[in-house]
């Protein structure tokens, strides 16, 4: 390919992202998205970028998924800062993108069941940082969330832009491995929604992009649980983080990987894996890389002593709820919402502990137009599964539906319905 060529393609390139990511007034009128502090740039990343490579400062990024009503109070707090807030923002060139039409994956790279994700960035694409985790929906949705933990991420970010590119080294773990799509509208199932203008309806949401992740490699019987227990919280290692600082240990669980290293509640976390940590967003996206069976390094301060660890991490450290992800309705559950029974309903029913029981709660979508014509009925509690009978989460239940048998595979189950015990075969749903 010529010079002339190249030349003329990255230019394509070029206006075909800001033909996608440019600002849009009647999107952010048909969101009711508001105005804006005067030093945040609307929903253009080339422009951004380009004012932050003329300004040698660094990039702020909000991704922010404006119907949802998590993250609203941080995010009023971000887009209408207090002078506090601002005079660190204002060291930052700020953009806020609503839409993930034409953003580069290879960057990109983050947990989409969030609603608020901040990325700082270097303007050649180099991450300082994230912010924003989540566990949890309604009351529990933003409670990982805090605007002091925001700025203090902000600040230790600018810490790592002063040292730049000293540190560039330090900071490459920070990108992860290329996607197989450059772009979320590359993606099977998505590639409808390339379309221009972009509408509120055919917005590619964050969520989406995990969602049909999950759905393609089912399809094509790739799909594993490391897909599914996605981006850890340090708790899952036995540490709790305080949440308006983002590094400080509050608290380390008895018996835990963390606690068998030695870290100890009022240590501040530096690095994992020699990656330096501006927020616990950092550690789920260290924890996030990690098979089950691993070493974990960590730094932390602890008074004027700056100490290392290892971390020896193994079993199924990588589990959590996925009932809150949006990303698993339509990828992974499929329609079919299941309960635990409680100690007194086992008890009521002859169940024993440590053995499987999950009620079926609802059924919607294609499984209720599916597996009630199967026999399954709401009610019903789940015994078995193939030859699965031991006592599983939800989260595991659907888990082990979905990494155990394909699209075409019957699924054959026990239930108890009353006093009577049923054996089914479910359908593909």
């Amino acid at each position: 390919m010529t010079r002339t060529a190249v030349r003329c393609l990255c230019y394509g390139l070029v206006l075909t992202a800001t033909a996608l990511l440019g600002a849009s007034d009647a999107l952010k009128a048909e969101m009711k998205d508001p105005d804006l502090a005067a030093h945040w740039i609307y929903d253009d990343l080339p422009a951004a970028t380009a004012q932050a490579k003329a300004s040698g400062q660094p990039l702020l990024v909000a991704l922010r998924c404006v119907p949802c009503p998590a993250a609203i109070k941080l995010d009023a707090a971000l887009t209408h800062p207090s002078p506090e807030l601002e005079a660190v923002e204002k060291q930052f060139v700020c953009v806020r993108v609503v839409k993930n039409q034409g953003l580069d994956q290879r960057i990109f790279q983050f947990d989409g069941d969030n609603s608020l994700v901040l990325f700082f960035l270097n303007a050649d694409g180099t991450i300082y940082g994230r912010y924003g985790s989540r566990n949890g929906n309604a009351g529990n949705s933003d409670n990982l969330l805090s605007e002091a933990a925001a700025r203090r991420a902000m600040e230790r970010a600018l810490v790592l832009h002063r040292a730049y590119p000293g540190n560039k080294a330090q900071l490459a773990g920070k990108r992860g491995p290329a996607p197989e799509y450059a772009l979320p509208e590359q993606i099977p199932g998505l590639t409808d929604r390339a379309v221009e203008p972009v509408t509120r309806k055919a917005c590619i949401h964050c969520h989406m992009i995990r969602e049909r992740q999950i759905t393609n490699k089912y399809n094509a019987g790739t799909l594993k649980a490391s897909d599914l227990f996605v981006y850890p919280l340090p708790d899952n290692i036995g540490l709790k983080i305080a949440v308006d600082d983002g590094r400080r240990v509050e608290q380390v669980a008895a018996g835990s990987p963390a606690a068998k290293a030695g870290l100890a509640a009022g240590d501040e976390l530096l690095t994992l894996n020699g990656q330096p940590l501006t927020s616990v967003a950092d550690m789920q996206w260290v924890l996030n890389a990690l098979p089950e069976e691993s070493t974990l390094t960590a730094q932390a301060r602890r008074g004027a002593a700056t100490l290392d660890f290892k971390l020896a991490l193994s079993g199924p450290w990588r589990e959590s709820d996925l009932g809150w992800r949006s990303s698993t309705w339509a990828g992974l559950r499929h329609g079919l919402l299941t309960v635990p029974l409680t100690a007194e309903e086992r008890q009521a029913l002859g169940v024993a502990d440590g053995s499987l029981a999950l009620a079926v709660k609802q059924m919607y979508g294609n499984a209720a137009q599916v597996l009630p014509k199967a026999g399954l009925k709401t009610r019903d509690v789940i015994v078995s599964v193939g030859d699965k009978a031991r006592a599983l989460t939800e989260s595991q239940f659907l888990v082990h539906l979905r990494t155990t048998y394909g699209p075409g595979d019957p699924v054959k189950v026990t239930v108890l319905r009353d006093t009577q015990r049923l054996e089914l075969t479910l359908p593909p749903w």
